[in-house]
Formats: C-alpha cells, structure tokens, sequence
C-alpha cells in the first residue's frame, strides 16, 4: 500500500498481496506478520526485472562470519518478519509462473 510504483505492477505479479493476506497459489499468509521476497520480470519495463527485498535473510549466521552474508533464497519467499524464518520459498519456471 506505501509503494506506489508496486502498486502500478501489484496485479500482474504471480502471486496476490493484499492489506490483510499474501496468496502463493493455494497458500496464504497474513500480510500483518509476512512479506515477499523476489525476483520477476518487471511488468512495467520488460527490459528490466524487479527485485523485492525486506532486508537480511542470513541473521541467525550473519552474525558469526561474514562469509556467511550472502543470499540463501531462490526465485521467490514468503519470509516471516517476527520469526526471522522462511515460511515458503521455491523457483520458478521457464515461463515465470509459479510451479
């Protein structure tokens, strides 16, 4: 709702967020405690992609070495905020569809 230019994309990315739910397929996800986290082509700009990211998906590890500060997630991910965990993650397809 605070993005606008999300806003603009928000009904042509492969999955549905909306104030009270994230839907992935036949999942669901109160959006109050989780947030995507991904990668897709920009429907906007197909020349371009877009990248969504709620920050740090390492903190548990992070802290002990640097090494270890680097991505873990495929494609797309469902991370809950509270928990520092990843509810949901996968690639996906050729096509950019979820599997």
């Amino acid at each position: 709702q605070s993005n606008k230019l999300l806003a603009r994309m928000a009904d042509k990315l492969p999955f549905l967020w909306g104030p009270s739910a994230l839907q992935v397929r036949d999942k669901f996800f109160p959006s109050a405690t989780h947030a995507p986290v991904f990668i897709f082509p920009n429907p906007l700009n197909p020349n371009r992609y877009v990248v969504v990211n709620s920050g740090f998906t390492f903190a548990a590890a992070g802290f002990a070495s640097n090494a270890q500060q680097t991505p873990k997630l495929p494609d797309y991910a469902v991370f809950e905020i509270a928990g520092n965990t990843v509810a949901l993650a996968d690639f996906f397809d050729e096509q950019w569809q979820i599997k």
